[in-house]
């Protein structure tokens, strides 16, 4: 029963992680530049004093030990996919209700059938 409540807390981890990261760089968008060492340091820095970049970087540090706990009880051919496509459907909700993202039909169809996809793979 734990391994399931730890896999789910892993998708979780990784939705929360990506809305995360588009809150902090919607914050900094214009200042974020890799062209020279001097901006690319500059970048960096800006991301580590952003609230949401660092929040999400903790979030997946969690996730990334409890996927080694994963690891050790599931297949990685069985979880790793189940994890990636539960993730993608969250995010895809998430962007929309939170970021207020537009959902086009060709999106949902497309997680739709991502999901059956993933459920075909899933099942043992």
């Amino acid at each position: 029963m734990i391994k399931y409540i730890v896999f789910i807390s892993i998708i979780l981890t990784g939705t929360i992680g990506q809305i995360f990261l588009k809150l902090g760089v919607n914050l900094i968008n214009e200042k974020i530049s890799f062209s020279s060492l001097k901006e690319s340091t500059h970048s960096i820095i800006f991301f580590l004093q952003n609230r949401w970049i660092v929040s999400a970087i903790l979030i997946y540090a969690i996730g990334a030990f409890a996927w080694l706990y994963i690891l050790s009880k599931f297949e990685l051919s069985y979880a790793f996919p189940i994890m990636s496509a539960s993730i993608f459907a969250l995010v895809l909700l998430a962007s929309h209700f939170i970021l207020n993202e537009n959902i086009t039909t060709l999106r949902t169809v497309g997680t739709i059938i991502i999901i059956i996809g993933i459920t075909i793979v899933a099942i043992k």
